[in-house]
């Protein structure tokens, strides 16, 4: 997950990498809050169930969030709710960057 200002060249933020796989579950919450940023949220659960609420932050004001989901082999399927709206793949098994909804307008 990337968070980036299009007008502004030096404010784009990793805020998450999660990983996940081999058929664990991830129930992840990440909050964001207006605060100087604070480096991004890092979770491994390739060999464990992921979940939890998580707080990370960023300079208050617009972004644009990019969501890239990766796929290192076998079925995937992605699914994020950013402010009550849900934006899910479709299952594949194809490698590489399977997935990359439009970028989503938040404000911190």
């Amino acid at each position: 997950m990337i968070a980036y200002q299009p007008s502004n060249p030096n404010a784009s933020f990793l805020v998450g990498r999660i990983f996940s796989g081999n058929s664990k579950t991830t129930e992840v919450t990440l909050n964001l809050l207006g605060s100087q940023y604070s480096g991004p949220l890092q979770l491994n659960g390739e060999s464990i169930n992921l979940s939890g609420k998580y707080n990370g932050t960023l300079a208050p004001g617009t972004y644009s969030l990019a969501l890239i989901g990766i796929n290192w082999g076998g079925p995937s399927a992605f699914s994020v709710n950013v402010n009550g709206t849900a934006y899910t793949s479709t299952a594949s098994s194809a490698s590489g960057v399977v997935w990359t909804p439009t970028p989503i307008t938040i404000t911190v």
